[in-house]
């Protein structure tokens, strides 16, 4: 599997992605990271390949920003910085979806596979069909 990882936000969004990446890898898996490139020596540090997601300009200026922290508009100027981050997460998550490696276990599943569905039928609320499992 290719587990491709995509944390918004500071350190503190970024660090248990991290963690989870890094026990991806130690039981085998191929990890990628979309991040800022801010946190790209970290995730690097880490073991984890790194994929590049917004300027790590930008980011600073955010961060550095009086406006991050205004009680009344604080949220509005991270949601503004986050929404343009919507293209570049979707073209790195379209770009890696043609590796033959990654799939979704629900993308794949289907009744005649013996899988379950993923409009959990009442045949699936039922139990009267196979579970869906990690691939």
């Amino acid at each position: 599997m290719h587990a491709l990882l995509l944390p918004i936000g500071s350190t503190g969004d970024v660090l248990p992605f991290v963690a989870v990446g890094r026990a991806l890898r130690a039981r085998g898996h191929d990890v990628t990271v979309g991040a800022n490139p801010h946190f790209a020596g970290l995730i690097e540090r880490a073991g984890l390949d790194f994929a590049a997601v917004g300027d790590a300009d930008e980011y600073d200026a955010m961060c550095g920003s009086p406006k991050l922290m205004d009680r009344l508009h604080g949220f509005r100027f991270v949601m503004d910085f986050v929404s343009t981050l919507i293209r570049p997460i979707y073209e790195l998550a379209a770009g890696l979806r043609s590796w033959s490696r990654i799939r979704s276990p629900m993308a794949r599943a289907s009744p005649k596979s013996g899988s379950a569905c993923a409009r959990r039928r009442s045949c699936c609320r039922r139990r009267s069909c196979a579970r869906p499992t990690a691939g």
